[in-house]
């Protein structure tokens, strides 16, 4: 997995892109994008996904924190933490598997909570959208 971040004259972005070791060509990404960092005005950026790889599923967290957050830990549904620190304030976490993360949160240097966020869950939205498509495909042949 590598984290790939640009700016355009109006946003800063993040994306997360993967491939099999050896792969001449990613095999999936995502990533989102907001306004620049001068610009923000909240402590904790992030944004969750999906990406299969070699048919196998991973769940990513990103984002980005601001000065002086130095750490960022991601809980997942499951009670599984994960932790990263920052690079010029981008940080990521991905996990095998579909899996919900429930709380993301930025500590300071002295270990105290500068932000945290509780996420929807991907589980629920991911089910929305198989029976959305169901029913799409329903009606389509249906001759609606």
């Amino acid at each position: 997995f590598t984290v790939v971040t640009y700016r355009t004259s109006r946003y800063e972005c993040v994306d997360v892109v993967a491939a099999l070791e050896g792969a001449t060509h990613p095999e999936g990404g995502g990533g989102g994008c907001g306004p620049a960092r001068e610009h923000r005005d909240e402590p904790l950026e992030w944004s969750l996904g999906g990406i299969l790889v070699g048919g196998r599923s991973y769940t990513y967290a990103n984002g980005w924190v601001a000065p002086p957050a130095t750490t960022v830990r991601v809980t997942l549904v499951d009670g599984r933490v994960l932790v990263d620190q920052p690079v010029d304030g981008v940080w990521i976490v991905v996990v095998l598997g579909e899996v919900d993360v429930v709380r993301i949160e930025a500590f300071g240097p002295s270990g105290e909570v500068l932000a945290n966020a509780k996420p929807p869950s991907l589980t629920n939205i991911r089910e929305r959208e198989r029976e959305l498509q169901e029913r799409l495909l329903e009606e389509m042949e249906a001759g609606g």
